[in-house]
């Protein structure tokens, strides 16, 4: 409870140990608000698409956003009122508290809603879970002297922050109760599945509203402030939007600070880090996915957190084969359902939209990323005989047309990794099998020894980023030298920093690479794979590429670039750079 006065709003982070915190205006970004219900097809959309394509997909909400100081501002109209209660709903941790709590710091200071609100207070329905018995509303708010004249006399002048509706696990009443006070002000924050209950609690004019988590231009502005560094901070933003999933998956707030947190401990370790400077995909998914199980599903026992994750898999594994993001109700678990609507679940989101005269209710998860990863996950919860004949089939038609089921099998090789395995066993008693790992690596070998990797740029890719998210140095040589026996050729994307990433950790245990052909723009990258380069029979790269270090046209021509005795016309730091002093 505050009353109107300065102060500094200093937060404590999911890692924070006792007596450290952060300031708030060092973590805060305004996130993306919308005040419009979306189609099912824009929702669709929104969930298939991967890094940029994803941001992009979201900028139909321009038009529709809204800031936090105007949530309690008209709408336009000569009839329009200024809403009584505003509904946030939005996924876990897209940013709902950290929204409530900026709120409360902006009016403190007054920044926000002057003249409208004298008091605020900020009512945490985690907290209001202790409470035994029935209480009244002042004494639940253990009035001072100082409020109690403000609350008789101008009730209406009194903003209340309901902080996690859906955690709220009082019994609620079968009619409403008799209200003496006019209440000016609710903003009530909650997931997506307490949503429709909120709409019939409170009197109308209300505000509905989604928090959609960061915009593009919020992610970069994020780390900007994590960062002290400027520099570190645009390598890292740049290396994070060059991975389509991680990216898309940092438009969540609790997202974003798990990979920034990240990097940043690697920053602190850089003389024992990899080249490639960043732990898997996977690795960080898990660290997500255990975050929100500590902090959100504290009501759940660790079998009950067990069931909930192989339900979760069993749901996201069908719906991939059968191509669905979207679920109707009659296709979630029920003990999924009973779960959601019980306790707090993070990991499904809520979805309503209108079928003609009807309004019906869909599930899904925050995106398809996190789909395919609990996909994968099924896998440690099955048996060895139930797990192989699945494992066959997946691997099978992921070759066969199924490349949509490429990530579930990276995901995999990411859960074999020994890290995150020993994780998974210290928290869940549960991993993927010895047996597993051993068909996982039986069937990489068949596969990198096949003539078809050469023809398909993108299996090459995919083949060196299984290797890189299992980081077994003897699977990698034991897979590079069969790889070698048909000839390593290799195509990279610029679009993909990820790929040169998985690549420079794979080719340095190649003895030779037949053919190396490089779309790259930065010196950066070069660099990071000048063991490879120096191993190649044959470098092509893109002459554009090649332009803004002195070499040749700035077109983007592609070039072949044949051994590094031919390299006359390269600029004096490309020389160095590729065959040394």
């Amino acid at each position: 409870i505050w009353i109107k006065r300065q102060y500094v709003y200093r937060i404590r982070e999911y890692t924070s140990r006792p007596g450290e915190h952060v300031l708030l205006t060092d973590r805060y970004v305004d996130p993306l608000i919308i005040q419009r219900q979306r189609e099912k097809k824009e929702k669709e959309k929104e969930i298939r698409y991967r890094g940029e394509d994803f941001h992009h997909a979201r900028t139909y909400h321009t038009g529709h956003h809204i800031t936090v100081d105007k949530l309690f501002s008209k709408d336009d109209g000569p009839n329009s009122v200024p809403p009584k209660a505003v509904i946030l709903q939005g996924n876990s941790g897209s940013g709902k508290s950290f929204t409530a709590q900026k709120i409360l710091y902006e009016w403190a200071n007054g920044n926000l809603f002057a003249g409208i609100f004298d008091v605020v207070f900020h009512l945490k329905c985690s907290d209001l879970n202790d409470i035994a018995g029935d209480i009244s509303l002042v004494e639940l708010l253990n009035c001072s002297e100082e409020m109690a004249p403000i609350l008789r006399k101008i009730p209406e002048r009194v903003l209340f922050l309901v902080d996690g509706f859906d955690e709220l696990r009082l019994s609620l009443p079968k009619k409403p109760l008799p209200v003496k006070a006019d209440i000016k002000g609710m903003h009530v924050a909650a997931r997506s599945v307490a949503a429709k209950k909120l709409t019939k609690l409170f009197k109308h004019p209300q505000r509905f509203t989604e928090i959609m988590g960061f915009s593009e231009n919020g992610i970069q502005e994020y780390f900007q402030n994590f960062f002290e560094n400027d520099e570190r901070s645009r390598q890292v933003y740049e290396e994070v939007k060059a991975n389509g999933t991680l990216y898309a998956a940092c438009s969540i707030p609790v997202m974003c600070w798990l990979v920034c947190s990240v990097f940043k401990e690697k920053s602190k370790m850089s003389k024992r880090m990899n080249k490639s400077g960043f732990r898997s995909t996977t690795s960080v998914f898990v660290d997500f996915v255990f975050i929100l199980l500590e902090h959100h599903c504290q009501s759940l026992t660790e079998s009950q957190q067990r069931d909930l994750l192989k339900d979760l898999g069993q749901l996201a594994h069908k719906g991939i084969l059968k191509g669905r993001v979207l679920f109707q109700r009659n296709k979630v678990p029920e003990t999924i359902l009973n779960a959601l609507h019980s306790t707090s679940i993070p990991f499904l989101c809520t979805f309503y939209y209108r079928d003609r005269i009807s309004v019906k209710e869909m599930f899904s998860f925050m995106h398809l990323s996190f789909q395919e990863f609990f996909a994968a996950l099924l896998y440690t919860f099955l048996d060895e005989t139930e797990a192989e004949l699945k494992l066959e089939k997946l691997l099978s038609d992921s070759l066969q047309g199924g490349y949509h089921l490429l990530p579930i099998v990276q995901f995999l090789f990411g859960l074999s990794n020994k890290a995150v395995s020993d994780l998974l066993m210290k928290k869940h008693q549960q991993a993927v099998s010895h047996a597993t790992c051993a068909q996982l690596d039986k069937w990489l070998y068949e596969f990198v020894s096949q003539n078809t990797i050469r023809l398909n740029a993108h299996l090459s890719n995919f083949a060196l980023q299984c290797l890189y998210e299992v980081n077994d140095k003897y699977m990698v040589q034991n897979a590079m030298k069969i790889w070698e026996t048909n000839g390593v050729e290799i195509e990279l994307s610029s679009s993909n920093m990820t790929d040169y990433h998985a690549a420079a950790h794979c080719l340095q245990f190649c003895r030779r690479i037949r053919s190396l052909d490089l779309q790259t723009s930065t010196v950066e990258n070069l660099k990071m794979l000048e063991k490879a380069v120096r191993k190649s029979d044959k470098l092509w790269s893109v002459q554009r590429s090649l332009a803004s270090i002195g070499y040749g046209s700035r077109q983007p021509t592609r070039v072949p670039l044949l051994m590094p005795q031919h390299w006359t016309r390269s600029s004096p730091e490309l020389m160095r750079l590729l065959t040394g002093p």
